[in-house]
């Protein structure tokens, strides 16, 4: 922004007082004083707008104006002279009475001859490139000074009665001189940009079939969020999407409306369209399962997960984690580019908002998790060289815990390698922590990758807590009259990659289930498959049919019913579902298969279910 310039310049006396007539309007020093709505006899209104404008051209300094009534009529008058009359036909065609319209007039004459010879409103303006804007310049110099812009080109100067316009030509910066026979002054104009540009398409890639509307709108948000031809200082915040689920390999255009705002620039609302492609590349199933909870409960800033993921292998990410400490701290998970080629991560990413109970943050994180995992509706984030991009970054208060599930795919055509890093630190440490993106899910939708030189983020380590094939066949059989089908969930841990450990629980593995339920009766029957929380508290989701189905919390031995099936007189049914031990849950769960009607335990209720991908 230019400096501020007041000049005074010492010269000859001008005239004290800039009177004239407007067409039917009296001026003085650029302010409109008074407009005559009627003739007087037969003068007209223009004529004795003039003839009160001649009689101010003989004002001095110092004389004062006063109202004298003369029957009717009220005079207005500048010492021994009449400047004007109002009369009750004027005063009634302006609402109100001679005295009352006089008595304005008067101060207005008052305060315009008060004036410094050049008096611009503000010294200082901005705008944007696409809107003129107005300064009120007032004073008996105002109308005569020259104006000029330097440097040219930046904007155009056009003048009214009492106010110049400055019409913007491009972005940048201009002083406008304005000089008066013995004044000047002058006026500092930014142009600035808007945050962000009206009209400007980005580009999002998502994969899935098809690519669910909260992926296609996630990747939209991060299409603009991620501009690198955003200025450093320019703060995006989405404010809506309208996105709809994509097949695979189309396309579409979703709308983000977003806000936009940033030292030396304008702050701008507008509509960004995004042309989305499905690729139809899908995520592999995964070959490891990367489990973050060692430490469960965070009492300091550390380091906490590290991994290293390859081209063509896809990795299931667990993590959660509780701050244990008397105040805030900020837990992330990031994706490192070492490399200087761009680097493309299929992500798919079901993460909670920090809560007290671990238990439910735990199920809400698999809730957001399935129904994107069953559709494999993943959002492509580019990692560019030599940068970092966040996957969550929570803020976490004393006692509360955050929990997510992610798959993650490096896909080919880049670098070899990435890193996986998660770490707790301080709120008041590194980066700005991405504050913007401490509440949302994906923080990549919000926060801009961050230069690895910038973030001195430690690279190496060793990979621990990782399962290969995070998965689990379950089978279980049931004949109507015999003795119940059961499954236990969660009961035999598997064994991590150095074979040296074991994840008791199963947290994050997918038990893939296989079942018959056979009639050998006359009559049809209906059996129904019941999840009980045998070792206590816990969160249940299973998935058949390619319905999710909610189980919901479940307190100690408490049961809900996953499904009803009706077996025909004589027959037999096959049953696949999938359910995932989930995070702060307590395992093992058992699933049992009985006829309709048999209550065991407490009081059991029916879960809900949501079409697949919903």
């Amino acid at each position: 922004m230019l400096a501020l310039i007041a000049l005074t310049f010492a010269v000859a006396p001008g005239p004290a007082l800039d009177a004239r007539a407007n067409g039917d309007e009296l001026v003085v020093n650029e302010v409109r004083v008074h407009r005559f709505a009627t003739s007087r006899g037969r003068v007209q209104p223009e004529a004795r707008a003039r003839a009160a404008a001649e009689t101010l051209q003989a004002w001095t300094p110092g004389t004062t104006f006063t109202v004298r009534p003369q029957g009717r009529d009220a005079r207005v008058v500048a010492g021994p002279r009449t400047v004007l009359t109002v009369t009750p036909a004027e005063a009634k065609a302006l609402g109100t009475t001679p005295p009352a319209l006089a008595a304005s007039i008067r101060q207005r004459l008052a305060d315009s001859t008060a004036l410094p010879p050049l008096r611009p409103d503000a010294l200082q303006v901005s705008t944007a490139p696409d809107r003129p804007i107005e300064v009120r310049l007032l004073g008996s110099q105002a109308r005569k000074a020259k104006v000029q812009a330097r440097p040219e080109g930046v904007l155009r100067v056009e003048r009214t009665l009492g106010q110049l316009r400055f019409v913007p030509l491009r972005a940048g910066t201009a002083e406008v001189t304005i000089g008066g026979a013995t004044e000047a002054v002058s006026i500092a104009v930014a142009v600035m940009p808007y945050a962000i540009t009206p009209g400007r398409e980005y580009q999002a890639t998502v994969t899935g079939n098809p690519a669910s509307a909260e992926t296609v709108a996630g990747a939209a948000m991060a299409a603009v969020q991620s501009d690198p031809a955003l200025s450093g200082a320019v703060a995006v915040r989405a404010l809506g999407v309208d996105a709809t689920p994509i097949a695979v390999g189309q396309a579409a255009t979703a709308r983000v409306r977003v806000r936009a705002e940033g030292a030396g620039h304008t702050a701008n609302e507008t509509v960004v369209p995004v042309k989305v492609k499905n690729t139809g590349v899908l995520i592999g199933r995964e070959d490891e399962l990367w489990y973050s909870n060692a430490p469960e409960n965070v009492d300091r800033p550390q380091r906490l997960y590290w991994g290293r993921l390859a081209p063509g292998r896809a990795v299931r990410l667990l993590y959660h984690h509780k701050n244990v400490t008397q105040g805030p701290l900020v837990v992330r998970f990031m994706v490192a580019n070492p490399t200087d080629t761009p680097a493309r991560v299929a992500t798919l990413l079901g993460d909670a908002e920090p809560a007290l109970d671990p238990t439910k943050v735990g199920y809400e994180a698999g809730e957001r998790f399935w129904p994107l995992w069953l559709v494999r509706s993943a959002e492509v984030v580019t990692v560019p060289p030599q940068s970092v991009v966040p996957l969550c970054v929570r803020l976490t208060r004393p006692e509360e815990t955050m929990s997510g599930l992610a798959t993650l795919q490096l896909l080919p055509g880049g670098p070899d390698q990435l890193v996986l890093v998660g770490e707790s630190v301080l709120p008041t440490t590194g980066w700005d922590n991405w504050a913007a993106a401490q509440r949302h899910v994906g923080a990549w939708r919000v926060a801009r990758p961050r230069s690895l030189v910038a973030t001195r983020l430690e690279l190496t380590g060793v990979a621990q807590n990782v399962f290969p094939d995070p998965f689990r066949p379950g089978r279980f059989e049931y004949r109507v009259g015999e003795r119940f089908g059961h499954l236990r969930i969660g009961e035999q841990g598997v064994a991590n990659q150095p074979g040296d450990g074991v994840l008791f629980g199963n947290f994050g593995v997918v038990y893939e289930i296989e079942g018959t339920v056979e009639n050998p009766g006359p009559s049809p029957v209906e059996v129904e498959l019941v999840y009980e929380a045998s070792a206590g508290y816990a969160g249940v989701l299973f998935v058949m049919g390619g319905r999710l189905v909610r189980g919901g919390m479940l307190l100690p031995k408490e049961t809900t019913v996953i499904a009803t099936i009706k077996v025909p007189a004589g027959e037999r049914r096959d049953v696949s579902l999938k359910t995932m031990p989930l995070s702060g849950a307590n395992y093992p769960g058992t699933l049992t298969v009985r006829p309709v009607g048999i209550e065991l335990g407490t009081v059991t209720r029916k879960a809900e279910t949501s079409v697949k991908g919903k």
